[in-house]
């Protein structure tokens, strides 16, 4: 229950190849971005893709705006055809938005691979943000925060590394600083769900202060309506205060508004186990490993099902995509953005 989002502007400069028109289709691209018009800043890119204004450079921030709306196999697409034909920072960014989709469909190996290849531009802010997400992940949070720590070095307004360094903290068990950390992301972005929905669940949720909790849940659902994950642990909180309707109302309502919530059935299945209903509660762990549960979120959902589900073996996640050397980034490039996404954490 974490959070992939991201929200990180890294502006390295305009390519040579639009700098001489006069409208600056890059910069508007990047002005719609900016402004969270993803859809409209693609729509500017795939005109500087079409026949007549081809432009390949275009590649990498339409990769960025597909990652912004979790269009993540197209941004894949987009990222890996800009590496064949972009160099320098160029390269590197495009290396970033590769990681970044790699990262959100759960390939993390490979995610990695592309991330640390993106490494050794004048500001590694984007490619070491979600660095220190994936070592989160992995359970690595002293390194996550030394990556953390140079983000926020680089950018001091960082809203999402203030607010992964503080779920960090609160999983080591230093409150002081999580409370810190969580509660500068929400001064930072105010409106941002994930923002609320981590506070709740890194501050309120680990420590038992479910009334808390369902508070900042409430405020995380009041500015996205859509958030699966709020909705999710909304429900889970109601669970652990002893009402089994509402959390089943919420969690089911998660896992309506994103079909691909692991968390969801896993939360069903514990509710399903608990009431004496193994066969219910194995159907919703193996439904929760079939959603990549285990590369996402850890071994939890394996071990129960080894403990609950007789001989039914867990149904692991298929292997992440290859990852082939990266040629070594050519120099002689000019520079561009290195600018990450916003995602959802649980």
């Amino acid at each position: 229950m974490r959070g992939v989002l991201f929200l990180l502007i890294l502006a390295l400069g305009m390519p040579v190849s639009v700098r001489g028109q006069g409208k600056d289709p890059w910069a508007k691209v990047r002005a719609q971005f900016d402004k969270g018009r993803y859809y409209a800043g693609i729509r500017g890119c795939d005109k500087m893709l079409s026949n007549r204004h081809r432009d390949s450079s275009f590649l990498v921030l339409r990769a960025e705006g597909n990652n912004n709306i979790a269009e993540y196999e197209q941004a894949m697409r987009d990222a890996t055809m800009a590496l064949e034909v972009v160099e320098g920072d160029l390269y590197r960014a495009a290396s970033v938005q590769l990681g970044s989709a790699l990262l959100s469909m759960g390939f993390t190996d490979s995610a990695r691979h592309w991330l640390e290849a993106s490494l050794g531009a004048k500001d590694d802010g984007a490619a070491l943000y979600r660095l220190g997400v994936l070592d989160r992940m992995d359970g690595n949070c002293e390194k996550a925060i030394e990556e953390f720590d140079r983000v926020l070095d680089l950018h001091p307004d960082h809203a999402a590394a203030y607010r992964e360094r503080g779920g960090c903290k609160a999983q080591l068990g230093d409150t002081i600083a999580a409370s810190k950390d969580l509660n500068k992301a929400i001064t930072l972005t105010p409106r941002d769900p994930v923002a609320w929905n981590s506070r709740g669940y890194d501050l309120y949720a680990r420590s038992g202060r479910w009334t808390a909790a369902i508070a900042d849940y409430d405020r995380a659902i009041k500015f996205d309506p859509n958030y699966s994950f709020a909705f999710n642990n909304r429900g889970w909180a109601y669970y652990k205060l002893g009402n089994t309707d509402k959390a089943l109302k919420d969690i089911s309502l998660a896992g309506r508004k994103k079909r691909t919530n692991p968390y969801v059935f896993r939360n069903l299945g514990i509710i399903a186990l608990e009431a004496g209903d193994k066969e219910k509660a194995c159907n919703h762990f193996g439904r929760a490993l079939e959603l990549n549960f285990t590369t996402m979120h850890g071994p939890e959902v394996e071990e129960l099902m080894r403990a609950n589900c007789g001989s039914k073996a867990p149904v692991l996640p298929a292997p992440g995509p290859p990852a082939p050397p990266a040629p070594k980034p050519r120099t002689n490039a000019p520079a561009k953005e290195n600018a990450p996404q916003r995602g959802n954490a649980p």
